[in-house]
C-alpha cells in the first residue's frame, strides 16, 4: 500500500508547484487590484486567488468596462470561473464525505488509490477479486459494495448518486471498475490542505482565459513546459460534465 500512496501522492505534487505559482501572484498583485473589484469579488463570494487575479488584469484598463459590477461581470460570463468555483465547493464537501467513507472497516480511499494506481500502470478497468488481492485479506464482496455506494448505479448513496467517483462496466461473468472523470479529480484533491483545489482549479480557467481572451495580459504567466497543464484543465472540463 506505501507504494501506491506514493505513486498517487506524485501526481499531487505536480499540481502543488502550479498552486504554489497561483498563490504567490494572488499576494504579489492584490495591491493592484482597485479596492471596489476586490469588494465586488467579496459580495459574490468568490474568494481572492492568483486564477481570480490573472483575469482581472488582464481586463484591468478596458474602457468598455466601467463599474466593478461589469468588471466582475465579464469575467463570470467570459470564462470557466464560475462553473469551476462551484466544481470547487462540490469537491470539499464529497472529499471529507469520502474520507470518513468506510464498509467492513476498509476506508474507500485505500480502494480508490488502487484503482488510480492499476489504471496509471495497466490502462484497464479493474475487478474486485484483483482489488482485493492488493488490499490483503480483504474479501471481494467487501470491495464490490464499498464501490457501489460511491458508483454510476441504483445502489449509490449521496452524494455520489448525483456525483459519482466509479463507473461500473458489467461483464459477461462479473463486473469490472473504473474510475470516472470526476472521481480521478476528486482522488488527486485528496492530498490539497485546505481548499487549495480551489486556487487550482481558478488557475485553470485562467489559463483557459488566456488562450481565447481578447484582453492583452498586462502580466506574463511564468510555467513550467513540463507541466500538462492542458491535460489537467481537460479533466476539470470531462469532470463538471458528469456531475450536477
Amino acid at each position: 500500500m506505501n507504494d501506491i500512496h506514493t505513486s498517487v501522492e506524485k501526481v499531487f505534487n505536480r499540481y502543488r508547484r502550479e498552486v504554489t505559482t497561483a498563490s504567490l501572484i494572488s499576494h504579489e498583485i492584490s495591491e493592484s487590484i482597485p479596492d471596489r473589484v476586490l469588494q465586488e469579488l467579496d459580495e459574490r463570494g468568490i474568494e481572492r486567488t492568483g486564477g481570480v487575479s490573472e483575469m482581472i488584469l488582464r481586463r484591468s484598463g478596458t474602457d468598455s468596462l466601467n463599474t466593478s459590477s461589469e468588471f466582475i461581470d465579464s469575467i463570470l460570463d467570459e470564462t470557466l470561473l464560475n462553473r469551476f468555483d462551484k466544481l470547487a465547493d462540490w469537491l470539499y464537501q464529497d472529499i471529507s464525505e469520502l474520507k470518513d467513507l468506510e464498509y467492513n472497516n476498509t476506508p474507500a480511499v485505500d480502494v480508490l488509490k488502487i484503482i488510480h494506481e492499476k489504471e496509471n500502470s495497466q490502462g484497464q478497468n479493474q475487478r474486485a477479486v484483483d482489488i482485493s488481492t492488493d488490499l490483503k485479506g480483504v474479501h471481494k464482496k467487501t470491495v464490490g459494495a464499498l464501490l457501489l455506494k460511491i458508483s454510476n448505479t441504483p445502489k449509490a448513496k449521496p452524494p455520489w448518486t448525483q456525483r459519482p467517483l466509479i463507473q461500473v462496466n458489467p461483464t459477461n461473468t462479473s463486473r469490472t471498475y473504473s474510475l470516472t472523470q470526476y472521481g480521478k479529480l476528486t482522488l488527486i484533491s485528496l492530498f490539497e490542505p485546505g481548499e487549495e483545489h480551489r486556487e487550482w482549479l481558478h488557475t485553470l480557467a485562467s489559463h483557459e482565459d488566456q488562450k481565447n481572451s481578447n484582453y492583452s495580459s498586462k502580466m506574463e504567466l511564468v510555467r513550467s513546459d513540463s507541466h500538462p497543464i492542458s491535460n489537467e484543465l481537460s479533466l476539470a472540463k470531462e469532470a463538471l460534465k458528469e456531475v450536477k
